[in-house]
């Protein structure tokens, strides 16, 4: 990808967020400084149109402490980072293109397609059945744009990158006891 292959896919996020109306951003302070809040989208290129189109966007940075969640009962969202949240709202985008589609509509989404019954009935060269009724058109590339980079893991490989030796360590094996350690295989 080229750097101005990348500044497309950040303006179309950027533009369709300029568009959103003021009670949609972050709020200007008493002092004139401006909040911040990260912002995540999903862009599309392909289909009718060369250019790209931000297809979700999400801002928010936040996550409900793991002790809340059993409180919760299901009625509160645990994750509400935007990256999280921007695919979380690409996701209902495809399932509302499928849903046209599946709806008779064939020509109804410029980025998802109906696969014929020859698709549908092969099964791949590896075993699996790939009988999936909907395919993405193969014009269509998706892009992610994230303000700043994701937390936990999606963010390790800039982490590693920015140390001077990034070599993973080595992690101590308690033989008198069971491992609980995520990196030695426990819970």
């Amino acid at each position: 990808m080229t750097a101005s292959e990348a500044d497309a896919i950040a303006a179309a996020v950027l533009g369709e967020f300029d568009k959103l109306p003021s009670k949609r951003k972050p709020p200007i302070r008493g002092n004139g400084i401006h909040e911040w809040v990260p912002l995540s989208g999903i862009v599309a290129r392909g289909g009718n149109t060369a250019s790209y189109t931000c297809i979700s966007l999400a801002t928010g940075m936040k996550c409900l402490p793991a002790s809340k969640v059993p409180h919760a009962n299901g009625l509160i969202l645990h994750d509400w980072h935007a990256e999280i949240l921007a695919i979380r709202a690409f996701n209902h985008f495809v399932l509302e293109e499928c849903r046209n589609l599946a709806m008779g509509r064939l020509n109804a989404s410029e980025y998802l397609r109906v696969r014929s019954a020859e698709e549908i009935a092969q099964t791949s060269s590896d075993g699996w059945w790939s009988g999936q009724p909907f395919a993405w058109r193969e014009d269509v590339s998706l892009h992610m744009y994230c303000s700043e980079a994701p937390c936990g893991d999606a963010s390790m490989e800039l982490i590693m990158a920015a140390q001077e030796d990034s070599t993973p360590w080595e992690v101590p094996l308690d033989h008198g006891t069971s491992s609980s350690s995520p990196a030695e295989g426990g819970s």
